[in-house]
């Protein structure tokens, strides 16, 4: 759902006074991941070409206003993810029809797990009417874009443990996207969730953050931040999205986005005092203004390797 300027800057205000009243103190070393180098000579090629088959159907997906952008983002992590030896499983929790699903499942290797979480058409469980998915479409869609190894588990998501997915025998997830219902008691329990299998050098990405009308998104994020997720630490927020990571491997995930074109990290603003963008001891990239919605974009780093393309 496309949101005003106004209503995102207000979220960031939440976000920023929150995560000062819970800064933690000490620095955390960062991981080396880029030095690392994994991934068939032709990744590269290979991955543009699957994300350049999503775009051919990106529009036939139902699903909400995602950011061309977010897709983007979301190949790009990915990409780096697998270059750097980051090896496991993708994940998402509340998938709809795959829209923003298979924007990173197509970067993903053939070999690794995909696994969606949804009631789908069980809408019983739909207590706050956030989605309604279709497990047949979702599955088509997949079969359409060629993604291999996708797994499901259909029901509510604040049933499922971490033992339910390490007994499908799914690797740590090294991307999983929060997407589920969206009061916080259920954005708590999935963030939970998701940390709870997630790869030592994973991603995890909340949608939803910064819109007004699902309050319960960003209750329940900030409180899982304060209180659980201690080690954890967001390094962009941008376009609707939070971007979070593990402390020990934030500042190698937050220098990717630095030196990403496609995005105006206020990072790279001059005269920015980097107190200006910081969340629980960490600083991130944020959008504060501009278009996030119907604008195709190239997502590559500034030196201009390493391209996928987003139109």
């Amino acid at each position: 759902m496309a949101i005003s300027r106004g209503h995102q800057l207000l979220a960031c205000v939440f976000l920023f006074a929150a995560a000062r009243w819970a800064e933690a103190a000490g620095a955390s070393t960062a991981v080396n991941l880029g030095k690392r180098s994994c991934g068939s000579p032709n990744l590269v090629t290979t991955t543009s070409q699957r994300v350049s088959r999503y775009y051919e159907m990106k529009d036939s997906i139902q699903g909400g206003m995602i950011a061309n952008i977010s897709h983007s983002l979301a190949h790009r992590i990915n990409l780096f993810q697998r270059k750097s030896c980051i090896q496991g499983s993708v994940a998402e929790i509340g998938v709809h029809h795959g829209e923003y699903f298979f924007s990173f499942a197509v970067v993903a290797a053939d070999d690794e797990q995909k696994l969606a979480i949804d009631i789908f058409e069980d809408q019983r469980l739909n207590i706050d009417g956030s989605g309604h998915g279709s497990l047949q479409a979702f599955l088509e869609h997949g079969k359409q874009l060629g993604v291999s190894n996708i797994r499901y588990i259909q029901g509510d998501s604040q049933q499922v443990t971490a033992a339910d997915i390490r007994n499908m025998d799914i690797p740590p997830v090294r991307f999983f996207s929060v997407d589920g219902a969206h009061h916080k008691a259920a954005t708590v329990s999935d963030l939970r969730l998701a940390a709870s299998v997630l790869h030592p050098d994973g991603v995890i990405v909340v949608d939803d953050i910064t819109n007004w009308h699902w309050m319960g998104v960003l209750d329940g994020t900030m409180d899982w931040l304060m209180h659980e997720g201690s080690d954890f630490a967001p390094f962009m927020l941008y376009c609707n999205k939070l971007y979070i990571a593990r402390k020990s491997s934030h500042a190698t995930y937050y220098n990717l986005v630095k030196s990403l074109d496609c995005i105006d990290c206020t990072a790279n603003h001059p005269g920015m005092h980097p107190t200006r963008f910081t969340m629980f001891g960490k600083p991130m990239c944020v959008q504060y203004g501009g278009e996030c919605y119907n604008v195709p974009r190239v997502c590559k780093s500034r030196s201009g390797s390493s391209q996928v393309s987003a139109t």
